[in-house]
């Protein structure tokens, strides 16, 4: 009998150690997956971070990859622009210059044209007592002799309007000027120069009046980053 109950009660602890080790091995079994599962949400969340990191810079080189193509493609543009004006104003401004032929034939106006602006080239630098007036060849004989009476009439003016006696001497340099006409006054070797030619004058009536120039010829629309 002691033997038997003796052999019951090992049985018993035996199977009671067999389910503590069931129940324990259920319970790390629970565990592990639960840590497993909350390591795994860890590790997606890590890799949902990074994709969406990834996506991010890669969203932002495009939209700088768009913004350098699209601002190339303007550049393009403007600069075809740019030569389209360009060349269209020196076609302009060739065109104005060979009217200078219709100018510079009307020998009456022209001859007043040459007086004028020796007049207004000695009333420029007139505190100078020397100066030089150039011109193209053809015009050589013309504005020799209208040289002295365009300074007589500075003088006279600046004795009559400021009482001033000028002591300025004009002479004629031989030397032609290659210009569409009018006259070029200079002063202390060149230093000090008015350019009153009429090709001197359209460059400041191109300059001055581009705005204009420009929208009458390509209109208001001009290219623009923000375009």
């Amino acid at each position: 009998m002691a033997e038997a109950d003796t052999e019951r009660r090992i049985k018993q602890m035996v199977a009671f150690i067999r389910q503590e080790a069931r129940d324990k091995a259920e319970e790390i079994e629970v565990r592990a997956k639960e840590e497993c599962n909350v390591e795994v949400m860890k590790m997606t969340d890590r890799e949902k971070a990074k994709m969406r990191e990834e996506f991010k810079q890669r969203e932002k080189r495009i939209e700088i990859e768009n913004k350098i193509t699209k601002q190339k493609v303007l550049d393009g543009y403007r600069m075809e622009l740019l030569k389209a004006e360009d060349s269209k104003k020196t076609e302009l401004k060739e065109m104005t210059q060979k009217r200078f032929s219709g100018v510079t034939k009307n020998s009456g106006k022209y001859k007043e044209f040459l007086k004028q602006a020796m007049i207004q080239a000695f009333l420029l630098i007139w505190d100078e007592d020397e100066v030089t007036v150039s011109c193209r060849k053809q015009d050589q004989s013309v504005v020799k002799n209208l040289m002295q009476g365009a300074l007589d009439e500075v003088k006279s003016r600046a004795q009559k309007e400021c009482n001033t006696k000028l002591k300025m001497n004009a002479t004629f340099n031989n030397k032609p000027v290659k210009c569409s006409g009018g006259v070029i006054v200079s002063a202390r070797g060149g230093k000090d120069v008015c350019d009153n030619t009429l090709d001197a004058r359209l460059n400041i009536v191109m300059r001055t009046e581009l705005p204009m120039v420009r929208e009458r010829l390509f209109g208001k629309g001009r290219l623009t980053t923000e375009d």
